[in-house]
């Protein structure tokens, strides 16, 4: 699902069941909730995607408990803060460490390297600051620039005129013709998840990728809890195990068993610059997410390289 390399750690979310709480509370007369310990990057560089993820899991949460709950009880998940600290630290020449915000140094070795194209995998705010400084030397002008994660709102909407035309993106194209023609309950959610961010004042009510992970996140974790029939922790982490496919408004996501990834669609397009002067990704292409996806065959490999070379 996650295209970065390197020196960008993936937005990771881990969701813990709280324990087998009573059915009921104290009166008997209200469903006690099922909370669900969800923990994030709240702050620092990832802040583009997880605040708008926060929003569509919020959303989705709303819309599964309006239908009844799971198991007729609400979900209530609790969030914390791991603050991206990451496990490892990534040193190499030319290659910015996690959360660099000066990245004049890496600009000039760029434009001294003759390379006729750059791929980039910083993202978040650390992608948004590296294109602002970018610009003003003409990077962008002097060489291809493939960057996953800049072709997406969370990034393309806060860069607004100093996006990177041209560049090539895997993005989040909600607002694409052609993509709302593919999946047409698309725009649907894109309304509504626009009037919900709008009634919390928050400032960019715009849909945004990581609102689609956050929505996605919710159902996904209630669909596993009714095929468990529990709550217990080790009973919804064998039913994730099982795998299973869900449609989403923006395509069909499937949640592999061989280690527990979501898998949504994928998209390619380049950046471009609309009529009104706003961003947007264009020519957009979908694959599948397990046609991209590394095997459950090579997870496991990779992992056990991994290990091996922890007991070293």
């Amino acid at each position: 699902m996650r295209p970065w390399s390197r020196s960008t750690l993936a937005i990771v979310v881990v969701s813990v069941l709280i324990g087998m709480v009573p059915a009921l509370d104290q009166a008997g007369a209200q469903p006690k909730p099922i909370k669900i310990g969800e923990i994030n990057s709240y702050s620092g560089v990832a802040t583009p995607y997880t605040f708008p993820y926060k929003e569509g899991l919020a959303l989705a949460t709303k819309e599964i408990n309006d239908a009844g709950g799971v198991l007729g009880r609400p979900l209530e998940f609790i969030h914390r803060d791991d603050k991206l600290k990451p496990d490892v630290e990534f040193v190499q020449l030319n290659w910015p460490k996690l959360g660099e915000s000066d990245h004049s140094s890496y600009i000039t070795a760029l434009l001294q390297s003759g390379a006729e194209g750059l791929f980039s995998s910083v993202w978040g705010a650390q992608s948004i600051a590296f294109v602002k400084q970018a610009r003003p030397f003409g990077l962008f002008e002097k060489m291809r620039f493939v960057a996953p994660s800049v072709g997406n709102p969370d990034e393309l909407d806060p860069l607004g005129k100093e996006a990177p035309i041209g560049a090539i993106a895997t993005p989040f194209a909600w607002y694409d013709p052609w993509l709302n023609k593919l999946h047409p309950k698309l725009a649907a959610w894109a309304k509504k998840y626009t009037e919900w961010a709008k009634e919390k004042g928050l400032k960019d009510p715009q849909p945004k990728l990581g609102g689609s992970w956050g929505y996605a996140s919710a159902y996904i974790i209630a669909e596993a809890i009714k095929r468990a029939k529990s709550t217990d922790s080790e009973k919804v982490i064998a039913a994730l195990s099982e795998g299973f496919e869900m449609d989403m408004p923006w395509g069909k996501v499937v949640m592999r068993g061989c280690d527990q990834q979501a898998l949504p669609p994928q998209w390619i397009g380049v950046v471009k610059m609309d009529a009104q002067g706003k961003p947007i990704a264009a020519e957009i292409e979908e694959t599948p997410g397990r046609e991209v996806a590394r095997s459950c065959d090579e997870v496991k490999e990779l992992r056990a390289a991994a290990a091996a070379r922890q007991k070293k």
